[in-house]
């Protein structure tokens, strides 16, 4: 016998309010204009926003890089209830206050629908100021600036008095549903407050939970708000109806534990990508909380969830545009900001400046970028615990080789472990195979002795995953690294496809609302199996709203109006529940069930299951509920939903029955049950010991000559198109002392390479040589390597595949086939439109290729007839043409 028993019933606690009277519209109040909070910092430069109690003022203070251009404008943001349609003017008083002498001012305006100059009072003196707005159109207004263009590099301007004259009339506002609710979350027990930005006669709602069950219905309050109290934990939606032809949109919201106090390891699984000071600007999304703070937003949501891990992205050429230039504004503060919220950084940065003798992507300078990883990891110590060096530079990312990227990746890893001996160097995350010859010729440039962990991007399925991950401890265990950590930096879902709703931009598509049920199932479905297969920490991409495949491809946690789909709440839900959990492994309840074991640190188990679906690459359920009777000892136990609803089970006489639904739930306090496959255990972050005899911080790179060797194979061998190649090698020594040794060469000779190289401190010593390989009989790929023994002491080395092409086909016999002909071809692309045809100008067959929709998956082979049986290719063992293309 068993019972479950509802720990909170949905209907209770539910009422409304209209407050007595509808609110009045109004222009923004003096207490308003007067709170620090409701202004956005909108500067050039370091800008901070407080109340000066001295002078009953607004004060705002700045402080400006020397060759900025300097500004500050911060704004103030409308709420739903505030107008300043029908403002004919805007009243305050300024006063300066410069850092030093004054300088002057370029200008200062009033930004509001175009920016109308207002004067500047002498320094530290009061001045009464009148803006006249009679002439604008002010209808639509949302928010309005106050600054100014100071020519001081550090200076404050105070604000007092500041009101707008006039008759207040509601502004045109698209109606729709709104809360206060930051990111529209709200902690168990807070209650939620939700208004319509505009009055619609006839409004009528329904209260919905996650599982589409109509909680409750009714009228709008007349001119009020909707006061929903006491909701469980769980993810809602309410909708609509009014008598008016365009309806408003659904309005969604999660309720979620209250966070204070949530357990945060640093060694958790559970990290995201949340690109967090590139994707939450202004112009990324709406932001209608913090006055339109979207890093702020991001910050407290990311703190709330129960994450503990975010993947953070800097740009190098931003802050560093110039070599003696360098400041790290919005990174480092929201580098700072994400840790006051308990939350750990992984950095990352895949760009260089010009100044950095950049090869096409990556930086030629390697003791600039040295210094750079040096500076980054001390300066961001106390928030970022992990760099990464680039990232999918296998694909277009770095279009250089990858003996190039390796000796960028060793000197950042030097740079990393100077600035912050503590912190984890990772290697960019490749995406494109495990065993691609890119990957493998990374660890024969000796990538295991500059990293502490692997890292690799995926974007399976689930059920999927098993098999790269194998690839991947297989991988390790080739190159001697078999216990090493494997982070996940990149793993989104893909399963939902292009994004098929139409969202808040018409320029981004959105998910449905199946689309984003979709999506919160895959996180938790997705998180247990790579733990299931040992990977140590993943990040899910990403948490910020982003679209990519021309806005078709929805990617985000969040919408563009700023608030969360129920992806959150599942994030939310499954961190509250086994955070700090080990994954045991799985447990075997029957067919078409999927069930996994945690154990939590106070000795207690959570059992974690679901019916299997789509996500699984099984059929979906035919049965929307399936009862699974567990063996269990009698008592009462807590059911998880996927959104954080709880129940309690009753086990009697040794059995309980739940639920089981496609969405995962947890089962916590479990005994009695056993794994029938036990999960992979996770690798340890570790690094590289040098030996003795081994002097890593000697990096060797090598430039050649492009008339004489080409880079081929996926950027990880060459063809040497002659029988020699020119070249020019380059030996760093990232040192503070003096070195003297020599190079050794295999595979070949570089002819010219001095006897002795003498390596000064913090520089490069280059010559140039020719190569001349030297294969084996019968063999054509010679497999170079370049080390060095400088003061008895080997580096690591620069290694790679030289295809002698050139010798090759000296030793065939070559054998031309009739290609000219358009008529010899035979179509095979996907592709709306393909022309062939024979270009006179070019001497060569021509075809012209257009698939006209972006989203098609483009691909072109196009099939030659051969002439059988005249012309075969029985004993062809190479195929030589030239190419070009054209592409827009």
């Amino acid at each position: 016998m068993s019972g479950k028993v509802a720990l909170a019933c949905l209907a209770l606690g539910l009422a409304v309010s209209s407050y007595g009277e509808a609110r009045r519209i109004g222009f923004p109040s003096d207490v308003s204009l007067k709170s620090p909070g409701r202004w956005n910092r909108n500067s050039s430069g370091q800008l901070r926003c407080s109340f000066d109690e001295a002078e009953d003022a607004l004060r705002f203070d700045v402080v400006f890089s020397p060759k900025v251009d300097k500004w500050m404008y911060p704004v103030f943001t409308l709420s739903h209830l505030e107008t300043l349609n029908g403002a004919e003017a805007i009243e305050f008083e300024v006063k300066i206050i410069p850092v030093g002498p004054y300088l002057g001012a370029r200008f200062a305006n009033v930004m509001l629908t175009g920016f109308t100059e207002f004067p500047l009072p002498k320094p530290n003196e009061w001045l009464k100021v009148r803006v006249d707005l009679s002439g604008k159109k002010l209808s639509d207004a949302k928010d309005f600036g106050l600054g100014w263009n100071p020519n001081n590099l550090e200076c404050a301007i105070l604000f007092r008095g500041i009101r707008f004259v006039g008759s207040p009339i509601a502004r045109d506002i698209v109606p729709a549903l709104g809360t206060n609710a930051p990111g529209t979350v709200v902690f168990s027990g807070q209650g939620i407050v939700v208004f319509c930005t505009t009055h619609l006669a006839g409004l009528e709602y329904t209260l919905w939970d996650w599982r589409d069950r109509a909680l409750q219905s009714g009228a709008w309050p007349d001119g009020g708000d909707l006061v929903l109290k006491d909701l469980p934990i769980g993810y809602y939606r309410i909708s609509t109806r009014h008598p008016g032809e365009t309806q408003l949109r659904d309005f969604t919201f999660a309720v979620i534990p209250n966070p204070e106090g949530r357990k945060r390891p640093t060694s958790s699984f559970f990290g995201i990508d949340s690109a967090h000071s590139w994707l939450a600007k202004a112009s990324d999304f709406s932001c209608p909380w913090y006055n339109g703070d979207g890093f702020k937003l991001l910050a407290d949501l990311l703190g709330w969830s129960g994450i503990v891990h975010v993947r953070y992205r800097l740009g190098w050429t931003e802050v560093n545009p110039l070599p003696k230039e360098l400041e790290y504004g919005r990174y480092l503060r929201n580098a700072q900001l994400l840790r006051s919220h308990g939350l750990l950084t992984t950095g990352m940065f895949h760009d260089a400046p010009g100044w950095t003798d950049k090869l096409k992507s990556l930086p030629g300078n390697l003791v600039a970028l040295y210094e750079f990883c040096k500076d980054i990891a001390s300066t961001f110590k106390s928030e970022t615990d992990a760099w990464e060096f680039w990232n999918e530079q296998d694909i277009a990312f770095a279009p250089e080789p990858s003996w190039d990227y390796m000796a960028a990746m060793k000197a950042a890893y030097l740079g990393f472990k100077a600035g912050n001996p503590g912190v984890i160097a990772a290697p960019g995350a490749v995406c494109s195979g495990v065993n691609t010859q890119y990957h493998e010729n990374m660890y024969q440039n000796d990538a295991a002795k500059y990293a502490d962990i692997v890292n690799y991007h995926i974007y399976n399925s689930p059920a999927a995953y098993a098999g790269p991950l194998k690839e991947l401890r297989e991988f390790q265990k080739r190159h001697g690294i078999p216990g090493r950590a494997l982070w996940i930096t990149e793993a989104g879902c893909t399963l939902e496809g292009n994004a098929k709703g139409e969202g808040i931009n018409p320029t981004f598509k959105a998910h449905t609302k199946e689309q984003e049920m979709l999506q919160a199932e895959f996180y938790v479905k997705s998180q247990i199996a790579m733990q299931m297969e040992g990977v140590a920490r993943n990040y899910y991409f990403v948490f910020s709203p982003y679209n990519e495949g021309e806005g078709h491809k929805d990617w985000g946690c969040m919408r563009r109006d700023g608030s969360v789909k129920p992806i959150y709440s599942s994030i939310s839900t499954m961190t509250s529940q086994v955070v700090d959990g080990q994954l045991l492994g799985r447990v075997a309840l029957g067919q078409g069930i999927s069930a996994y074991l945690y154990s939590l640190p106070d000795g207690t188990d959570t059992l974690v299951y679901w019916q299997e679906s789509y996500v699984d690459s099984k059929p979906d359920p035919k049965q929307p509920v399936v009862k699974l009777t567990l063996s269990l000892p009698d008592g009462k136990y807590a059911e998880t939903d996927m959104m954080g609803g709880v129940s309690e089970v009753v086990s009697r006489d040794g059995k309980a029955i739940v639920d089981a639904t496609r969405y995962p739930s947890y089962l916590r306090g479990v005994k009695g049950i056993s794994v029938s496959e036990v999960a992979r255990p996770a690798g340890r972050v570790e690094g590289y010991r040098p030996r003795e005899d081994e002097d890593l911080t000697v990096i060797l790179r090598i430039d050649m000559d492009s008339d004489d060797l080409v880079v081929t194979g996926m950027k990880s061998s060459t063809d040497l198109q002659k029988s020699s190649g020119r070249v020019r090698v380059h030996a760093w020594n990232l040192d503070s002392r003096s070195k003297v040794g020599h190079l050794e060469v295999r595979g070949g000779e570089l002819v010219g390479m001095p006897a002795s190289l003498t390596l000064k401190p913090w520089d490069v010593t280059s010559f140039e040589a020719v190569f001349v390989p030297k294969p084996d009989p019968g063999e054509y790929d010679v497999p170079f390597q370049l080390t060095g023994v400088f003061e008895g002491k080997t580096t690591s080395k620069l290694a790679f595949t030289i295809k002698c092409l050139g010798i090759f086909l000296k030793n065939c016999v070559q054998e031309d086939l009739d290609l000219a002909r358009p008529e010899a071809w035979k179509r095979n692309d996907s592709a709306a439109t393909c022309n062939v045809a024979f270009d006179q100008e070019e001497n060569a067959l021509r075809f012209d290729v257009d698939w006209g929709d972006m989203r098609v998956d483009k691909w072109f082979y196009p099939e030659h007839v051969l002439d059988l049986p005249k012309k075969d290719l029985a004993d062809a063992i190479a195929l030589q043409f030239d190419v070009k293309t054209a592409q827009n």
